[in-house]
């Protein structure tokens, strides 16, 4: 996992729409942010907290601040991306649907195990076959 977030970094930095956010107290990194600035939205790709600081709300507090960074600078959308938190609600997030496809020129369907099947719940639906 650790490989995958670095090559995504480097990726969205390559493409200029890297958006990393830091809340320090005193000197010390107490949350983060992980987002792509990209196509007029603020995507929330992953954070993350230092639990020395769980008591002053470090996340809420620099969550807070993106927010207003992103209606200051005239985003669009603040995407919280998939997932059913009930933190990203708090703020007014809707659920949507997100789709994956698999596309192949050279495989059938049946060679893909079946008929898509969709599963869906209110957070997502994906269209691989079950198994």
């Amino acid at each position: 996992m650790r490989a995958q977030f670095g090559e995504t970094l480097r990726a969205a930095r390559a493409g200029g729409w890297l958006h990393l956010s830091f809340l320090e107290i005193n000197g010390e990194k107490a949350a983060a942010y992980f987002c792509f600035d990209f196509a007029n939205r603020l995507w929330v790709y992953n954070s993350a907290l230092n639990p020395r600081f769980e008591g002053l709300s470090a996340g809420w507090v620099l969550l807070g601040v993106l927010l207003r960074w992103a209606i200051e600078n005239k985003r669009a959308a603040f995407d919280f991306m998939r997932g059913g938190e009930d933190y990203k609600f708090r703020f007014g997030a809707q659920a949507g649907k997100i789709y994956r496809v698999q596309v192949s020129r050279r495989l059938t369907v049946e060679a893909l195990g079946g008929e898509p099947a969709c599963l869906m719940n209110e957070f997502e639906a994906d269209f691989f076959p079950p198994g």
